[in-house]
């Protein structure tokens, strides 16, 4: 329960309910939550790689390949909706999670958000304010913290509708990976990054 409350800024102290003596580290909690799932993904995932059109299939060997060795990546997919964006993004997560990795799946809004197994608002995964006028967001996420461990955990990071959102959550989100990666002069503090447009 903690955990959902988590997403939207609150705790169970905030309720009068005490926190629990022992907590299941945020990476672990999501490897057990996907672990089950592990052959189903990995069988989704091959029959996928045999319908992508070349983009997607040029695209998915990157992330891949670039997730695989560790590598920086920073990628901004842009097409029209219903060009398979999604499916693409879906069969990235699948191969990587039934590969035992992390993929954090971000959307800016939250109708879309459900769309992705385990999706999130961008704001409730990296804690960033939702406020369209300001020009300095800061995320109160601290390096070590469960949700730091999460991100500094994952494989990949994905956002969908990026273009969306205020160009200061961008700048919030890059200044806080550069924090807990500690690399504060690699964008992105060295994650492997997928934007998503539909313009």
């Amino acid at each position: 329960m903690g955990r959902y409350l988590e997403e939207h800024h609150k705790t169970l102290a905030d309720y009068g309910v005490p926190n629990p003596v022992y907590r299941i580290p945020e990476v672990l909690y999501e490897l057990r939550r996907w672990g089950p799932l592990v052959p189903l993904m990995q069988e989704w995932a091959e029959e996928a790689e045999h319908l992508f059109n070349p983009e997607q299939c040029a695209v998915y060997d990157e992330v891949v390949a670039t997730a695989t060795q560790c590598l920086l990546l920073l990628l901004f997919v842009d097409r029209k909706a219903g060009c398979g964006k999604m499916f693409l993004v879906n069969s990235i997560c699948k191969h990587l999670q039934g590969m035992g990795r992390i993929v954090v799946t971000t959307v800016t809004s939250a109708s879309a958000a459900q769309l992705y197994p385990g999706g999130h608002t961008t704001h409730s995964a990296f804690k960033i304010l939702v406020n369209d006028r300001s020009k300095l967001l800061e995320s109160p996420i601290k390096p070590g913290s469960p949700a730091a461990e999460l991100l500094v955990g994952s494989s990949v990071l994905i956002w969908d509708e990026a273009p969306m959102a205020n160009n200061a959550a961008l700048a919030c989100m890059e200044n806080l990976l550069c924090l807990i990666m500690q690399c504060p002069n690699i964008p992105f503090g060295g994650e492997i990054l997928i934007l998503l447009s539909d313009f």
